[in-house]
């Protein structure tokens, strides 16, 4: 029995598993900049950061006049590169923006949508991510076109793991915002390992 209960251990320690942040996890948000803060380590698992010490997304509420509804729930992480967007005087909600991951991943995927002008006319965004390992190599680049007020979806995967993405809206767009990332973190070190060791210790058995 002892043996069963260890082989499956080990083979859980060295399944990928997979990651979903859909923006809810905090509760009702305003739906205005100016009542919020740049999104950092609220949500488990990964944490936000923008430009400058206070930079970066916000999460606010779907009825704030982006042009269209969250994704999933009501709400998303939202950007406004104009200066009246500033977060209670201190901090912008301007990219690019950094998603750092407490693991390494081999894949990530998140929607974008780009908010329409102050006259209500649909504008086409570009998006771009950038994948890095810790040590801030570049692994991976994927760019995207032709993004407006529907959801796109925007996705990297790469055969080598990285540690955190660059979100980047390339175009010089105003206001937009993602939605529904999702990722999938690699198995761990110490779960090669363990798979090294169910090798020895299937071999000590068929010895014995």
């Amino acid at each position: 029995m002892k043996s069963v209960a260890l082989i499956g251990m080990i083979a859980m320690a060295g399944v990928a598993s997979a990651g979903v942040v859909t923006f809810e996890e905090l509760e009702t948000q305003p739906f205005v900049f100016t009542q919020t803060a740049a999104l950092r380590n609220q949500i488990a698992g990964v944490s936000f950061s923008g430009p400058g010490a206070k930079d970066g997304g916000g999460i606010l509420n779907q009825v704030g006049g982006f042009g269209f509804e969250a994704r999933s729930g009501e709400h998303f992480l939202a950007f406004n590169r104009g200066a009246v967007s500033a977060y209670q005087g201190v901090g912008s909600p301007i990219d690019p923006q950094r998603i750092t991951f407490d693991t390494p991943v081999s894949s990530v995927e998140i929607y974008a949508a780009t908010a329409w002008d102050y006259d209500g006319n649909e504008v086409f965004g570009a998006y771009q991510i950038l994948a890095y390992t810790k040590d801030d190599s570049l692994v991976a680049v994927a760019s995207f076109k032709n993004v407006g007020l529907a959801w796109t979806r925007l996705s990297l995967t790469d055969s080598q793991a990285f540690d955190y993405i660059v979100l980047t809206e390339t175009t010089g767009a105003n206001a937009f915002a993602y939605d529904d990332l999702s990722y999938v973190s690699v198995p761990s070190a110490g779960g090669a390992g363990l798979l090294a060791i169910a090798g020895v210790f299937g071999a000590r058995r068929r010895r014995a």
